[in-house]
């Protein structure tokens, strides 16, 4: 496989874990089929079989990669049992890696192949499990198991929230406090959004404020992380009237959640109008960030249709606005997964038991729940 997924092993198998589920089953029986393609087999079996020899004999000088920190313990260099996993495992590495780089097709086909590729050699690897994990092994019995009891707890809160391993500590971050930190108020609400107005810092503020659209499928604060590593906070120190969009949650139990992109655009376009007219202006900057960059994208087709000239600029941050390039969407882009999320969302419009952990916009991956402006904000609404 790629040196480059040993840079962070974590990381990787996280995002690996999440984007598994984005894919229907059948995607991923396809994708792993191609990768065992027989002739491309048949040509590799020899080396294979060699390089298995050497590895058994004590002759191989194949060996993890030394970035890759899930084989940083001794154990994988000087104990015998694990040096020959450790090279077992970085010969399956590589092996499939030769197996994806023979996947012939469109580039999507050669994606999903290297994609599932990456995701089978993740979920093999020695150090997920604790009998072939030394360090996990040699804390086990230094700590009397307690590691193990810590363990179990936190797979059991990992299950509660849905199965996907937390990477941080939620419990030591809370809103208004250590996230979206930056002060403002809540200036406008309605069945789709809050809008968000930022109090200034400076003496003097600019004359055209900017209007921030976040993605639908995630927190607004993304914009306004904690003090000190906040665009919001950094944008009002330099004295830039700051109003954010805060999208809500839509919920088939409220009977909502039919929202499609002309709602969308046609809200983030009434946000645009109260922007204006709380700053006394006839212009305003725009802002989008992923999915809203979509959305301010299209807002911004429709305003050029009417004639309307009131945006201008835009600003558009990890914004996607076509295919045509490869790209982890368009891999993920089958057509059994358009084919079950169009089902799903012509049932009920939303998902509110279970996020879809995708890239697709179009739904809602956080179910319902409070939402505050920022601190100094008395709003709190599902």
């Amino acid at each position: 496989m790629s040196t480059n997924r040993s840079d962070n092993a974590t990381d990787m198998m996280s995002e690996a874990t999440e984007a598994v589920a984005d894919m229907l089953p059948m995607d991923m029986v396809k994708a792993i089929a191609e990768l065992v393609d027989p002739a491309a087999v048949t040509k590799q079996m020899p080396w294979l079989a060699g390089e298995l020899t050497k590895i058994a004999l004590g002759q191989s000088d194949i060996a993890p990669d030394q970035r890759d920190q899930r084989f940083a313990d001794e154990a994988w260099r000087t104990i015998p049992s694990f040096r020959m996993l450790g090279q077992s495992y970085r010969l399956l590495e590589l092996w499939m890696n030769r197996m994806q780089e023979s996947v012939d097709g469109s580039w999507q086909d050669k994606a999903r192949a290297r994609f599932a590729a990456d995701v089978l050699a993740a979920a093999l690897a020695p150090t997920n499990y604790l009998g072939t994990n030394p360090a996990a092994l040699r804390e086990a019995i230094e700590t009397s198991g307690l590691s193990l009891v810590r363990g179990a707890q936190n797979m059991l809160r990992d299950m509660a929230r849905g199965g996907m391993p937390s990477m941080v500590d939620r419990e030591q971050f809370k809103v208004g406090k250590d996230l979206a930190a930056t002060p403002g108020a809540v200036v406008y609400r309605d069945e789709m959004f809050e809008l968000l107005q930022y109090a200034p810092t400076t003496p003097k503020v600019r004359a055209i404020p900017v209007l921030m659209v976040p993605p639908q499928i995630n927190r607004h604060y993304i914009l306004d992380l904690a003090p000190g590593r906040s665009l919001v906070e950094y944008a009002v120190s330099q004295g830039v009237q700051v109003f954010m969009v805060v999208w809500r949650n839509p919920s088939s139990l409220r009977g909502d959640g039919k929202w499609g992109l002309d709602d969308y655009i046609a809200a983030a376009e009434r946000a645009a109008e109260v922007v204006k007219k709380i700053a006394r202006t006839d212009q305003l900057n725009l802002l989008g960030l992923c999915a809203g960059g979509i959305t301010v994208s299209y807002m911004l087709a429709h305003l050029a249709t009417i004639g309307d000239d009131s945006a201008r600029t835009a600003t558009f941050v990890v914004t996607m606005l076509t295919g045509e390039k490869p790209n982890v969407v368009g891999m993920l882009d089958t057509a059994g997964r358009t084919t079950w999320s169009t089902t799903t969302w012509s049932a009920g419009g939303s998902w509110a038991s279970r996020p879809p952990r995708s890239t697709s916009w179009r739904g809602t991956t956080t179910p319902p729940g409070p939402r505050r402006g920022s601190r100094g904000s008395q709003a709190s609404w599902p």
